[in-house]
């Protein structure tokens, strides 16, 4: 009967505690949509002789990304962006993705980019329905 009473005291402590933390974890999650590593892999069908090349510039590629959503405070759930900063966001992000794309044309053949470039309008068609772009 006294392991019920503490077990039952113990629930009654932490489940508000475990509530907050949930709540808390939530509000800090990222807005910008990810980009699953492993996935992209699959759909483009990366050789293994493609691999040792390409997943160290799509890694690049995703820590450069991060970095720009980061610089201009889009990585908070509910995050807002003025429209000067929107442009310059845009801006930096379209080089960002020309410039990973011209390093992917030397290693992925023409099917392979085009599904690059499929991957890549997805991910501009969610952050556009995330911010209400």
């Amino acid at each position: 009967m006294k392991f019920l009473f503490i077990l039952l005291s113990a629930m009654i402590f932490l489940l508000p505690q475990l509530a907050l933390a949930n709540e808390e974890d939530a509000g800090s999650q990222s807005h910008h949509p990810q980009i699953n590593i492993v996935e992209v892999k699959t759909r483009l069908s990366i050789s293994p002789e493609q691999e040792a090349q390409f997943s160290p510039l799509l890694q690049q590629h995703v820590k450069a990304r991060d970095a720009l959503f980061s610089k201009y405070g889009l990585d908070k759930e509910g995050a807002s962006i003025s429209m000067r900063n929107l442009r310059s966001f845009r801006k930096e992000m379209l080089v960002l993705s020309d410039n990973t794309r011209k390093q992917f044309s030397d290693i992925l053949t023409e099917s392979q980019l085009k599904e690059w470039d499929s991957i890549q309008e997805e991910n501009r068609a969610e952050i556009r329905r995330g911010f209400s772009l």
